[in-house]
């Protein structure tokens, strides 16, 4: 009677890892769709950064166009268009020079992976830690399972080789001998549900 509730008392235990493991995999789960939304982040962000370096390109080589036209005008125009067109030439040159630094610190950026706010690199970090800890139980959860499970698959059996002699031995007693004994476990089990 003892090993029937040792078995049961086992199942129960048993029935406790696994609600355990399916908690900490729900966690994980969770932790894993926040970091998929932080990773979907940072690639739009390198994706607009792509495309901003494109259109900063394009216009860089708009104003190439536009200087190299302007000194083409200035080398064949008159002294008195001359000037303007040495302004219009110096001004070409500034905005050429300040995009080329945007370009530059996108470049930087886009290579250096600076795509998310600080705080969420953080995050980003500390969710990886979270689910490698997760991982980490769930692979003692289910260490600890299969072991449960040996367990009672060993005391399954011992058990079952306990009832084949148990009956065994009832077959020998006399009915009154019988009757004593069950009397007995009945009592034994109303005492200790």
């Amino acid at each position: 009677m003892e090993k029937v509730l040792d078995q049961r008392r086992g199942l129960e235990d048993l029935e406790g890892e696994l609600t355990k493991r399916e908690e900490i995999l729900a966690k994980k789960e969770a932790l894993l769709w926040e970091r998929s939304g932080l990773e979907s982040k940072k690639l739009r962000s390198s994706q607009a950064l792509s495309q901003d370096l494109l259109t900063l390109s394009s216009r860089i080589e708009s104003l190439e166009r536009e200087l190299t036209e302007r000194n083409g005008l200035l080398r064949s125009g008159s002294a008195q268009d001359s000037q303007q067109i040495r302004q219009e030439i110096s001004n070409l040159r500034q905005e050429k020079e300040l995009l080329l630094k945007q370009r530059v610190e996108l470049d930087d950026k886009l290579r250096q992976g600076n795509l998310l706010s600080p705080e969420e690199e953080r995050t980003l970090f500390q969710l990886d830690e979270a689910i490698e800890a997760l991982d980490a139980a769930i692979e003692y959860k289910n260490e600890a399972i299969t072991q449960r499970q040996r367990q009672l698959r060993a005391s399954g059996s011992m058990l079952t080789q306990w009832e084949m002699n148990l009956m065994a031995k009832l077959t020998y007693l006399s009915a009154s001998e019988t009757r004593a004994l069950l009397c007995k476990y009945f009592d034994k089990v109303r005492k200790h549900p």
